[in-house]
């Protein structure tokens, strides 16, 4: 099955590729890996938010996202 990984961090990235998996239990895997590695460049680039939606192709099968908060003591 297809899934596709829209992501946003400042800016909206869609997903038109896809990536073949297993099922929604592995593109849910798959999305928890994407927003570790995508959260680093959010942080350096000055972003406190990135937010992944993972589509079948027909509907959003799960969401993931990550808030970053720094305060300044």
């Amino acid at each position: 099955m297809k899934f596709y990984f829209d992501i946003r961090n400042g800016t909206m990235a869609i997903d038109d590729e896809g990536i073949e998996l297993d099922g929604v239990a592995a593109a849910v895997h798959e999305a928890r890996k994407t927003l570790a590695s995508v959260s680093a460049e959010t942080i350096l680039s000055g972003h406190s938010h990135v937010s992944i939606d993972v589509r079948d192709g027909e509907r959003v099968v799960c969401s993931a996202s990550m808030t970053i908060e720094v305060r300044r003591c």
